[in-house]
């Protein structure tokens, strides 16, 4: 009986050892790190080979390297930078509601900022934003503030400052003018929903496109479940769901934009089509109605 050369032996006769989280399922790779045997599932892209989940975490990443998170190999980079324009937003919705505490000043606060749909068709544009500051009560503000730390902080490091600003006054925006195409009576909408809304819709692209790794898959269920919770919500008397449905949408397009490229120009041209065709609707909207 002749030997026969290790090249020619076939992978079903070769024994190779199973992942060291899954027993049950023969390894694919090495990992990079510690050298120990991963499957497909626990198989995460390193800068050299790839790593088990376990060495990936404790890698952290660096500032301008991509890290081991269900945004790798995208265009969104996570930075150890905090999240300071989360945390003015924060400021300046808690500012206007504690200065709207008597009901004289809220009462004031209201009529100038509030998103009242026949005003904003009159050419009151500057509504969209300072209605996106206002809150009618303290559960709706801490409900939104609470959903804006946790979305916003994550989101802001992943994409950077400026980025993550403009996603969110365009995504609070295009809610804005959703609203006001589809209300049925001038009853004013305040809150920041719409942006947060459309953080939400920018991280769900990134995951939906990163569901393949594990940690894409496992954030992915939690936001299909937190997906369900504001849908609920969305249906609740007195919510202005029509905001939702319109951040929900431009965030995810405008998060799609931003995962698939760095390229500066096409993130801004996004960003500004989305902009331009929320005016282009409240014209065409508004001379329909007789406004202007």
């Amino acid at each position: 009986m002749t030997d026969t050369p290790e090249s020619a032996v076939s992978p079903e006769e070769t024994e190779y050892p199973p992942c060291y989280r899954h027993p049950d399922v023969q390894m694919a790779v090495w990992c990079s790190r510690c050298r120990r045997p991963i499957c497909t599932d626990c198989m995460i892209p390193a800068d050299v080979g790839y790593q088990c989940p376990d060495c990936a975490q404790q890698g952290a990443p660096r500032k301008g390297v991509a890290g081991s998170s269900a945004c790798s190999g995208s265009g969104w980079q996570q930075t150890p930078t905090g999240a300071p324009v989360t945390l003015v937003l924060i400021a300046i919705n808690v500012l206007v509601f504690l200065a709207g505490i008597t009901p004289q000043l809220n009462e004031r606060i209201l009529i100038f900022g509030a998103a009242f749909p026949a005003q904003i068709l009159n050419g009151e544009w500057y509504r969209l934003v300072t209605s996106l500051f206002i809150h009618s009560g303290l559960f709706h503000i801490l409900l939104n503030m609470v959903a804006l730390w946790i979305l916003g902080s994550q989101l802001e490091q992943l994409i950077g400052r400026v980025w993550y600003g403009l996603l969110y006054m365009a995504c609070g925006i295009a809610g804005g003018v959703v609203f006001v195409l589809m209300a049925t009576q001038n009853v004013p909408a305040v809150g920041a929903s719409g942006g947060i809304a459309g953080l939400f819709g920018a991280i769900l692209v990134v995951v939906i496109r990163k569901r393949g790794t594990p940690q894409g898959a496992l954030i992915l269920r939690q936001l299909l479940l937190l997906l369900v919770l504001n849908i609920v919500i969305s249906l609740l008397p007195g919510i202005a769901w029509q905001a939702h449905l319109g951040g929900v949408i431009a965030g995810f397009g405008i998060g799609f934009a931003i995962d698939i490229t760095k390229n500066t120009l096409w993130r801004a041209l996004t960003v500004g089509g989305v902009m331009l065709v929320c005016a282009a609707a409240l014209v065409v909207r508004a001379s329909q109605l007789g406004f202007g």
